[in-house]
């Protein structure tokens, strides 16, 4: 369960209202829903919105976004009533910035925690942020490359899925190696619309025959089209995976290849609009914070995956209860510890960025769409994760969350998962 870190001006507040408020209202949603106001007029409580939902700003500073407020005088806290998007609705997937809005971790950063939002795509967080209509956002690298190539103002300072999450689940039984002559005249699904846009780049990876069938189906039938032998494999991103293979008869015995087997590439990153982070110094400090308090929550999220599946079911979407919990718990395990356990993040800290990966994702990906590259230089600012203490696991720790993600660390690690761990 997750423990909201509280100030005691906070909890004296608490105190004073209490004794005023009916008797049927539910008191510890209402004051966790009014903690940010209480720390200084946003709202830092763990709630959810609907998809692309605007919430109504509480400062009484500013309404415009990004729009600056006073710094806090009782202590070092920097106050400021900011945005984060993110790429789409509040599912597991996206459940590190929930985390870190409800669980106190952007608090004991040292920042009022910006107003969390769901996204309408990760095209179109990056565009809100690039245009400076928001500051913060967390989305595919995808349409950032694009980005760049318009001269949108934002810059990448950290990584929220430091591994491509894309990969192929195949039937054993009709195929023998995921790559190469392994998929000459075999029948591939694309299980959504940024699966049919990277799937050239796998085949080129993974020299794939042109002697190949690949075509979109919905993912809602997809499983289905796979169980009956319609197609042999599907190409989507690795936590949606659970929910196909939860859907598939026993007895079909499938693996699963990674895209990042074949190249390092980087899945989902952090960014921030430049114009303000550029703005003042104190502007750099906060999203230094703030890249801090994300690093803190997606630790605790690796070591606490149906705690933190609980609290998105119960605290942030209840539309989540109508789910598999079970599967749920595997798709957080797959799209969130096992992109994120990688060599670089362990030596480096959560959230930290790898200069040849960038490299790379920067010049595949404009290759794949067909726009200008840009430099690493251009693209990222390293200053954020430089001055920033990321979160790192200790050995008991790092042991502990790979036993605990089990089989997706196999997934990424030896390609040899056993996939008997499912708990589904």
């Amino acid at each position: 369960m997750v423990i909201v870190t509280r100030d005691p001006a906070e909890e004296d507040a608490e105190e004073k209202l209490d004794p005023f408020l009916p008797d049927n209202i539910d008191r510890r949603k209402f004051f966790q829903g009014a903690v940010g106001v209480f720390a200084g007029g946003l709202l830092a409580g763990c709630s959810g919105t609907n998809e692309g939902q605007e919430e109504t700003q509480t400062s009484t500073e500013t309404s415009q976004e990004g729009g600056e407020q006073t710094q806090s005088s009782s202590d070092d806290r920097i106050v400021k009533n900011v945005t984060f998007r993110t790429a789409w609705k509040a599912n597991v997937n996206y459940s590190i910035c929930r985390i870190a809005e409800g669980d106190g971790h952007w608090i004991e950063s040292g920042i009022t925690p910006p107003t969390v939002r769901d996204g309408n795509g990760s095209g179109d967080t990056m565009r809100r942020v690039g245009t400076g209509q928001e500051v913060f956002g967390m989305a595919s690298i995808t349409p950032q490359i694009t980005g760049f190539s318009e001269d949108l103002d934002f810059k990448i300072v950290g990584t929220a899925k430091a591994r491509t999450q894309f990969g192929l689940l195949y039937r054993k039984d009709r195929i023998d190696s995921p790559t190469g002559d392994g998929l000459q005249g075999k029948r591939i699904i694309l299980g959504s619309a940024l699966a049919e846009q990277q799937w050239p780049l796998y085949t080129t990876l993974a020299d794939v025959p042109d002697d190949h069938e690949a075509t979109f189906v919905s993912i809602e039938t997809a499983p289905s089209n796979l169980a009956k032998g319609d197609s042999d494999a599907i190409f989507t991103s690795l936590n949606i995976h659970p929910t196909i293979i939860e859907s598939l008869p026993d007895g079909i015995e499938f693996g699963i290849k990674p895209m990042y087997h074949l190249l390092p590439l980087y899945g989902y990153t952090l960014f921030v609009n430049e114009p303000w982070l550029n703005e003042s110094d104190e502007n750099l400090e906060y999203a230094t914070r703030l890249l801090e308090g994300y690093s803190s929550a997606m630790k605790w999220v690796m070591l606490h995956p149906e705690e933190t599946v609980e609290v998105m079911r119960q605290d942030v979407n209840p539309a989540l209860q109508t789910g598999n919990k079970a599967t749920q718990v595997e798709a957080l395990k797959a799209g969130i510890a096992g992109t994120n356990l990688t060599e670089q993040t362990r030596e480096n800290g959560l959230c930290s960025l790898d200069r040849d990966v960038l490299a790379n994702s920067l010049e595949k990906q404009a290759n794949l769409l067909g726009v200008d590259q840009a430099s690493v230089e251009t693209a990222a600012d390293f200053r954020l994760q430089e001055n920033a203490e990321l979160a790192t696991f200790t050995d008991e720790e790092f042991n502990e969350v790979t036993e605990k993600t089990q089989p997706w660390y196999d997934v990424f690690e030896n390609n040899n998962p056993d996939f008997d761990q499912l708990n589904l």
